[in-house]
């Protein structure tokens, strides 16, 4: 950072866009775990998701479902 003049007005800064998405969805096979419902599928699913701005940086992140 730099520092700026007292009574300098800062330079306007464009907030960085969403530009690109990307979902991957993902299974694969899981153990039959017993819990109080009974037993959940052999399999577990889950979405990867790819984020690209505007400023060209990639964010990636992982949440459960498909």
């Amino acid at each position: 950072m730099t520092p700026t003049q007292p009574g300098a007005a800062a330079a306007p800064r464009e907030t960085p866009r969403v530009t690109r998405l990307r979902v991957i969805p993902i299974a694969g096979r899981d153990g039959m775990l017993l819990n109080l419902s009974g037993a959940h599928a052999p399999f577990f699913t889950r979405n990867l998701v790819i984020l690209t701005d505007s400023d060209g940086r990639t964010g990636v992140g992982e949440v459960p479902g498909g």
